[in-house]
């Protein structure tokens, strides 16, 4: 008997100050397991392209925004404790009570997670398949791709786009506007970020690095040819010009940037 009351003097140490909501996010948890796992597996960042996918993704019914909002919410509270390899039983048992009482919404924000769990991971597979390809692109458009230059007679401005050969079973030429390189551009940012939830490996991170610089080298050239039209450059009427590789880049712009000095 003294072994008994002695268990519920610790019990009632570590539960009294539980109210109804404290039980309820417990009850929750307890049948939140996949959902859980899935919040563990997911790297620190990767919410970041959930909600950039919500309005990418065809499945509307069963993924919303406010999803992904709710999931943001629980991910703040709940994934500190991942992370914590010390914590103790006391520590965690308050911790979770203090997040249940001043977060009363955080029960209905943690169901609709849960019950939209498949969704979520569907989501996610989807968009890191994305990544892979959009990797793949740019690693294409870094090593094997060619940057044209097209200013017709009949043309206010040069424009540019960038062309590969695809690696498919059936060959065809890829070919990107200056609005879909510009995309690339900044996934290729989002990719070399570090701590970025796609897997990082240097060659990779050169690659979105080096893809960054061409599409701005671009850029800078078709802007210094336009600033070379409008001053009425004759060599300029009419250009048709491509360079394949950041140094063939470079070298271009360098000598538009004389031209335009000389001018």
């Amino acid at each position: 008997m003294g072994t008994l009351s002695d268990s519920f003097e610790i019990i009632e140490q570590r539960f009294s100050k539980f109210n109804h909501n404290s039980w309820a996010f417990i009850k929750e948890l307890s049948l939140s397991t996949k959902f859980i796992q899935f919040l563990k597996n997911i790297a620190e960042n990767d919410i970041t392209h959930l909600i950039n996918g919500v309005d990418e993704h065809s499945d509307t019914r069963l993924i919303q925004g406010g999803t992904v909002t709710s999931l943001i919410q629980v991910k703040k509270f709940l994934y500190p404790f991942f992370n914590k390899a010390d914590v103790t039983l006391d520590i965690f048992l308050k911790e979770l009570n203090n997040i249940a009482i001043e977060n009363p919404s955080l029960i209905s924000k943690l169901i609709l997670c849960n019950s939209n769990t498949m969704a979520l991971q569907n989501m996610y597979n989807t968009i890191s398949k994305r990544g892979e390809v959009t990797k793949e692109k740019i690693q294409n458009a870094v090593t094997i791709g060619t940057y044209k230059f097209v200013k017709e007679e009949d043309d206010e401005n040069c424009i540019f786009d960038l062309s590969y050969p695809s690696t498919s079973e059936e060959p065809e030429i890829m070919t990107y506007k200056i609005n879909e390189l510009q995309d690339l551009r900044s996934r290729a940012l989002l990719i070399s970020k570090p701590g970025d939830s796609f897997e990082q490996i240097d060659d990779i991170k050169d690659k979105m690095e080096e893809f960054v610089t061409q599409v701005d080298t671009a850029q800078y050239i078709i802007v210094t040819m336009n600033k070379l039209i409008q001053l009425g450059h004759f060599g300029y009427r009419k250009y048709n010009e491509s360079a394949k590789g950041t140094g063939n880049l470079k070298k271009m712009a360098n000598r538009l940037r004389k031209e335009l000095d000389s001018w």
